[in-house]
């Protein structure tokens, strides 16, 4: 037959709370109130981010962007690095003329509604785009064999150890900072906002 004993311990957790009277509870000095206004802000939803981008759509056929104001059109381009190093003079010149091609193509000052051109530079520190780049890179007969596979499966955990927080190891001698790999973008923005008068004037 089975039988149960009390404990020391189940006969004071049976023990209640001493209740405050009601006469002596106070409030902190933070607390207030549940009012409706105040509920209702508790279950407001904050503001969307996207309501602070300076654009409306993207036109995929034109490449373009539709900014706020439903009139003006932006560009975004994204400008990649072209290996100079070995290259002969003649690719070089040619490299530079095109250069100078594109930066004489940019459309011309106008005091209204001028075209802006900016340049953000960034250094991203996830390089699993690098890896996948060079696995894009390997030629079709080459593709699947065992020496490709082993090279890429070494390269992609090396930029794992050296794109992880931290870095690979924390550079004491030369920057006094952690030593590690990143990939430097280039972006470029070119757009223009058509003032209300010129735009009805257009119209």
């Amino acid at each position: 037959m089975l039988s149960f004993k009390k404990t020391k311990t189940d006969a004071l957790s049976t023990k209640k709370a001493p209740l405050i009277p009601h006469d002596q509870q106070r409030r902190r000095a933070c607390d207030q109130p549940p009012t409706k206004e105040r509920i209702k802000k508790m279950y407001a939803r904050p503001q969307a981010f996207t309501n602070l981008l300076p654009w409306l759509e993207y036109d995929p056929d034109a490449q373009c962007f539709l900014l706020d104001d439903g009139i003006s059109v932006g560009a975004l381009f994204d400008v990649e690095p072209i290996s100079t190093e070995g290259r002969t003079d003649a690719f070089m010149l040619e490299l530079r003329d095109k250069l100078q091609t594109v930066l004489t193509s940019l459309p011309e000052e106008q005091d209204s509604s001028p075209w802006i051109v900016q340049f953000y530079l960034q250094d991203e520190p996830n390089l699993t785009g690098m890896s996948e780049t060079i696995a894009a890179y390997v030629k079709e007969r080459a593709q699947g064999s065992t020496l490709t596979t082993h090279y890429l499966h070494t390269l992609d955990e090396h930029l794992r150890h050296i794109s992880k927080p931290g870095g690979l190891f924390s550079d004491q001698a030369v920057t006094g900072s952690a030593w590690r790999g990143q990939d430097r973008k280039v972006r470029i923005t070119l757009y223009r906002r058509i003032r209300t008068h010129q735009a009805k004037t257009q119209n």
